[in-house]
């Protein structure tokens, strides 16, 4: 009935499903949007890397299919994974993005470190309530999505996602550019998982 929506399922031997993603995949406007990407609670935190194999999955979908982008939304708690495979913050939702600049304050606050990204942040906030027009809002936007990458690269370098916790969910994309950016990384991986398939 919507030929669009397509679940990938990941199974063992036996036919058990150990997790799944679905999404809605448009060849004509080269677009696929993640609804859900899921792993069976029994396997979670085990460091199976279910999660990741699905990820692959994705990236094999855009690849063959032509898509050009994938969005998704992703949940707070799962923000450093996807950005882990080359995911990127792309907030266009105005309270989406103060919330985001928040909870970098939030984070940043009296941490050395990241003077430069809190003050940044905090610029970026005051020019919120001051720069009231439409254009300048989504450009905020975009300031702010350039700066979440920049902050997100940071704690993925140093590796203490614990004490930078995002508060809420965001807007994330895939670009195929991006995984052709990367293809050492994603080949590497398909290799580790000895999935035959090299981009």
């Amino acid at each position: 009935y919507a030929p669009k929506n397509i679940t990938t399922t990941l199974k063992n031997k036996l036919g058990k499903t150990l997790g799944s993603e679905d999404f809605n995949m448009d060849e004509n406007t080269g677009k696929a949007i993640g609804t859900m990407i899921l792993v069976e609670p029994e396997y979670r935190h085990k460091n199976f890397r279910f999660g990741e194999i699905l990820r692959l999955s994705s990236i094999m979908m855009m690849l063959e299919n032509k898509i050009k982008e994938f969005e998704i939304f992703s949940k707070n708690t799962a923000v450093f994974f996807h950005n882990k495979y080359k995911f990127e913050p792309a907030i266009m939702v105005f309270s989406e993005r103060n919330l985001a600049l928040k909870m970098i304050l939030e984070n940043c606050k009296n941490k050395v470190e990241y003077e430069d990204i809190y003050k940044e942040a905090n610029k970026l906030l005051k020019r919120c309530t001051i720069e009231t027009e439409a254009s300048s809002q989504r450009n905020l936007c975009k300031e702010t999505n350039d700066l979440l990458k920049t902050y997100m690269k940071r704690i993925t370098k140093k590796n203490d996602y614990k004490d930078h916790p995002f508060s809420n969910g965001m807007r994330m994309i895939l670009t195929d550019k991006n995984i052709q950016d990367n293809k050492d990384f994603f080949n590497d991986l398909f290799k580790k998982h000895e999935i035959d398939y090299k981009i």
